[in-house]
């Protein structure tokens, strides 16, 4: 492969967070997201081995498709 073609690879990947780094910076405790990850309806995670990271664009677009206006908003969907 040429350098400058596994150059522009890398830099396609998003950066990813670790569990604990991912909950802080949504809000929530470690836990919370591992229970997520059980039930469903969390951020999209990804399992290398035994290690689970957060893409921190996938975290964003998580978080923010929580947004909302008033109690009278309709209730988030299941990721």
């Amino acid at each position: 492969m040429d350098p400058h073609d596994l150059q522009t690879a890398l830099a396609a990947f998003t950066p990813c967070l670790r569990e604990a780094d991912a909950a802080n910076a949504v809000g929530l405790a470690p836990s919370t997201l591992a229970k997520l990850r059980v039930r469903g309806g969390g951020p999209p995670y990804l399992k290398l081995g035994r290690s689970v990271r957060y893409p921190q664009d996938e975290l964003l677009i998580w978080r923010n498709a929580r947004i909302r206006k008033s109690t009278s908003d309709e209730t988030a969907t299941q990721a």
